[in-house]
């Protein structure tokens, strides 16, 4: 009986030994996470940005009242007519636009997928007040939303924002499940981001480029990765809490991907000589957009160059907590920022 009580002691001792410890590892995992230095307080950051929605103007003016209430809609929304005079001819144009049926449709669904695009303007907001903790000295744009017609040539530029106005052009922002974008040939890797959810990030993404320098100026495959990953942390000092899928368009899957052969594709790049190459070939590979990078598997992603660039500028960051993402944007030496990381894949 002895010998029974001290074997369930041992048990019972064992067995508490094995929940202690693992307990402190729960523990030392959740007190080891790295703190999240560009998560700010920007409570007291009074931001109100002004929206106006073209479409809205547009397709509630009465046809049998077009020719006199679209000069007013023009001078409101001046800033979306480039060297455009409200003549005639654009009067015209703006009525067969406005009753042109599949643009109907557009502005349809549109109301319907974003409505007063609260939580969009919500999302902008909270961006602009991180903007402006980064950035003290920058001015807010004007947002003018409205639709193009699905016009493919402005695709790449569905948002585009100066110093003064921004500009959203809505219909790529309706959902993978909207028809039409199959119908006009958008592959259906890109067809997965046109939802309105990524309207804040491409926001956040357009303003970066005021102050990421001249990207022709760009050489080599290792400045076109620093380029791309200064763009993606200013992304982080914008949007703290938001998830890496959302910045850089990556699926789940994909970023696992990515994270559990970084040091195979490093070697890649390495053992290729790909940092310092300025072949086009190159670039297409690692930088351009396309739906998984051809020297792996296809479950690989595309853009490879820009989570590299996002990675070693983030361990730059790390390691140089005196440098503040106004002055990291105006570095252009992508081999000083790269030395200086320490960067090693992980």
């Amino acid at each position: 009986m002895k010998q029974a009580t001290q074997n369930r002691n041992y048990r019972l001792t064992a067995a508490n030994t094995l929940m202690l410890l693992l307990l402190l590892v729960v523990i030392g995992s959740h007190g080891c996470k790295r703190p999240n230095r560009l998560d700010v307080d920007v409570s007291n950051i009074i931001v109100k940005p002004t929206f106006h929605h073209f479409d809205d103007a547009l397709f509630t003016i009465p046809d049998t009242l077009f020719l006199q209430q679209f000069p007013d809609v023009y001078r409101r929304y001046s800033q979306l007519f480039i060297d455009a005079e409200p003549d005639s001819l654009l009067v015209r144009e703006m009525r067969l636009f406005a009753s042109e049926p599949r643009f109907i449709e557009l502005y349809e669904r549109r109301r319907e997928v974003l409505g007063n695009m609260e939580k969009e303007k919500e999302a902008i907001t909270r961006i602009l007040q991180h903007y402006l903790y980064h950035f003290p000295d920058a001015s807010v744009p004007e947002i003018y939303t409205h639709i193009v017609g699905l016009d493919l040539s402005l695709l790449q530029a569905a948002i585009l924002v100066t110093d003064t106005v921004a500009i959203i052009s809505t219909d790529f922002f309706l959902g993978e499940d909207f028809e039409p974008y199959r119908f006009i040939g958008i592959p259906q890797y890109q067809i997965r981001w046109m939802r309105p959810t990524q309207i804040p990030p491409r926001f956040a993404r357009e303003l970066a480029f005021l102050h990421a320098g001249n990207q022709d100026e760009v050489e080599t495959i290792l400045d076109e990765m620093i380029y791309q990953g200064k763009i993606l942390y200013f992304m982080d000092a914008m949007m703290p809490r938001a998830h890496d899928t959302t910045k850089i368009r990556y699926t789940h899957k994909q970023l696992q991907w990515i994270e559990e052969n970084q040091r195979h594709v490093w070697a890649y790049l390495i053992n290729n000589q790909m940092l310092y190459s300025s072949d086009l070939r190159h670039s297409q590979m690692m930088i351009q957009e396309s739906p998984f990078t051809a020297a792996f598997t296809e479950q690989s992603p595309g853009r490879m160059g820009h989570w590299f660039g996002w990675q070693i500028v983030r361990r730059f960051m790390d390691r140089h907590p005196e440098v503040s993402v106004q002055e990291l944007m105006e570095m252009d030496d992508a081999q000083q920022i790269l030395s200086a990381s320490g960067y090693k894949p992980r």
